[in-house]
């Protein structure tokens, strides 16, 4: 009997030393997996940072577009001192102001967006007045800068895209005598238009003459030599027209 009672009483203590150390193996495991949990939670992928655009696939030379460009930090990790930089082409521009606070940063615009919280995502719109030969590739670039709170490693993320040029918003035409004759005066017609939806500035019209022909006058008087017609501004919807005179020759 005293053997079975010492038997016994070492059973006894194997099984809570093998429930003592099954506690401790779940406590690490669980440990384990709130820590990892945590970590996948809060640790900082540069690929949880998505840019993207809303963009019109064309634009006409002189017209300003509206493009958005929406950023999404799908993380938890806070981002600090987040800027978006958008290249555009030479010849475009940007419209600045209360509605539109980007701000010249070299051959770029800058847009201060400051602290991108996690899980959250942002807009900002741009307007740019596009210019260009018929169907031709206007492209922009815009880059998201930022670095990670609690980090001084700064990051981009990028993205571009193609706006083509089709048709312009100032119009011009030409027009004369369907048939000419040699050694008589004749008359040509210039009209000229805005159809976009801003005024125009700084609009300089030349005129190629067609062979033999020579000036002699014009209703509008000539800014340069007798071709040449500059415009300080065309309202929105204004039209106009220039007459010219003058001798056909040489056939």
């Amino acid at each position: 009997k005293e053997l079975e009672a010492e038997e016994h009483s070492r059973i006894r203590v194997s099984i809570k030393k093998i429930m003592k150390w099954a506690v401790v193996v779940g406590v690490a495991i669980l440990l384990a997996i709130g820590v990892t949990y945590v970590i996948k939670e809060w640790k900082f992928f540069a690929g949880d940072i998505a840019l993207k655009f809303t963009a019109p696939a064309s634009a006409k030379a002189g017209d300003f577009r509206k493009i958005d460009i929406i950023y999404q930090n799908r993380g938890r990790v806070n981002l600090e001192d987040t800027k978006i930089f958008i290249t555009i082409p030479e010849t475009s521009e940007i419209r600045t102001g209360p509605n539109y606070p980007f701000t010249k940063d070299g051959p770029r615009y800058r847009f201060d967006v400051g602290t991108i919280s996690g899980k959250k995502d942002g807009k900002i719109t741009l307007d740019i007045r596009f210019w260009g030969e018929d169907g031709s590739d206007q492209k922009v670039a815009v880059i998201l800068n930022y670095r990670p709170e609690r980090g001084n490693i700064y990051f981009d993320a990028k993205t571009n895209f193609l706006v083509k040029i089709e048709g312009s918003v100032f119009t011009l035409k030409i027009s004369g005598p369907p048939h000419a004759v040699n050694n008589k005066k004749t008359d040509l017609f210039l009209e000229y238009a805005n159809d976009g939806d801003t005024e125009l500035k700084d609009v300089r019209v030349v005129v190629e003459y067609p062979e033999g022909f020579s000036f002699e006058w014009s209703d509008v008087k000539p800014s340069e030599s007798n071709n040449i017609w500059d415009f300080e501004t065309l309202g929105i919807g204004e039209v106009g027209k220039i007459q010219i005179g003058g001798l056909i020759t040489g056939f």
